[in-house]
């Protein structure tokens, strides 16, 4: 038997390919591969039996009643904003030692010609009172605290030597507009040859200065001043007259447009019927709470209390407030500005 001439090749079983006829093939059957079996498990220790067994617990019968609802998650905090805060300013604490400038004398330890004694104000007040005095053309030699509020240092007044003779240097305790319309009716009253101390203008030509938000005015120091007494008939006399002649010299005045206007002239029947009406408060409270000690004195003297106020209500409306209020507050300038038993008809009548 010849032999095939053609060249021969190999073919999978399962190879799905085309094989020409110019070839001759052979078919390869595909070799079976051994897959290792898994591992055999270790046997289970087997535990001998126990020979007391305890019975199984019976399971609880379930309650008929609602299930308790769960509780709500907690909400989550807010972030943190991102604005910057002012920093907390510390507060002394009642327990820790008060600095030497905190504790200010009251009003009632005022000796007898009305000046407080032991005056003082917190260091960092005088530092500011420091660098204002440097606005002004002067050299100060020397400062004494003549007057203070009792807000620990507003409204402080020092009597300053310096170059140009006494003066004084005032820290201003009203807001900025208040303080403006005050200072333009001081200016205004120099003008008039009234009996103030004439402002002080700074380098920059104003009648104030402003240092860390807080306003200063200097003034020329008037000699021999003292503060009039309040509890003695002479000085009461000194007080009314010098008020006189302040009512005299401030009529007129007109306040700048951008300062903030103080007028108390059509304010007193709003007045009269709020207090009016804090009578009717007093006598609800005393029937509510009866069984106070105080509620009985109340309803006794209250009756009598409010018949004064609707007599004194009365009064205003028949008096001719209404007509001297429509004059204006240049008419009566900065000090007829309330309404008082025996004005109705001529605020000079009883002038002392």
């Amino acid at each position: 038997m010849a032999k095939d001439p053609r060249p021969e090749i190999f073919v999978p079983a399962d190879a799905q390919i085309y094989v020409p006829h110019t070839v001759r093939s052979q078919t390869m059957q595909p070799k079976t591969r051994l897959t290792p079996s898994p591992p055999e498990k270790p046997a289970a220790a087997v535990r001998p039996a126990n020979p007391n067994p305890k019975p199984e617990p019976k399971p609880k019968p379930k309650s008929k009643s609602k299930s308790k609802p769960k509780p709500k998650p907690k909400p989550k905090p807010k972030p943190r904003s991102r604005r910057a805060r002012w920093p907390r300013v510390e507060r002394p604490d009642r327990d820790r030692p008060k600095p030497p400038w905190y504790e200010i004398p009251a009003e009632d330890e005022d000796g007898d010609d009305g000046a407080p004694q032991d005056l003082t104000v917190p260091p960092e007040i005088f530092a500011l009172a420091e660098e204002a005095a440097t606005h002004w053309e002067m050299a100060v030699h020397s400062w004494t605290l003549a007057a203070t509020k009792p807000e620990k240092g507003w409204g402080a007044i020092w009597r300053i030597e310096t170059n140009r003779g006494p003066r004084s240097l005032k820290l201003l305790h009203r807001p900025f507009g208040r303080n403006l319309f005050s200072i333009h009716a001081q200016e205004y009253l120099t003008e008039r040859q009234g009996r103030v101390a004439p402002l002080v203008r700074t380098k920059a030509g104003r009648l104030w200065t402003i240092v860390q938000d807080r306003m200063f005015i200097v003034t020329d120091w008037i000699e021999g001043l003292h503060p009039a007494s309040k509890v003695t008939v002479d000085g009461a006399v000194q007080l009314c007259t010098g008020l006189a002649e302040f009512h005299r010299f401030s009529q007129g005045y007109q306040p700048p447009p951008e300062v903030d206007h103080v007028s108390r002239l059509h304010r007193w029947p709003g007045v009269y019927q709020k207090m009016r009406t804090k009578i009717d408060w007093f006598e609800h409270l005393a029937k509510a709470y009866s069984e106070m000690p105080a509620s009985r004195l109340l309803l006794e003297v209250l009756p009598r209390f409010r018949a004064q106020a609707d007599e004194a209500i009365a009064r205003l409306e028949r008096s001719a407030y209404q007509s001297l209020i429509a004059r204006g507050d240049q008419t009566w300038g900065l000090v007829h500005q309330d309404e008082r038993c025996g004005r109705e008809t001529d605020p000079f009548k009883n002038r002392t």
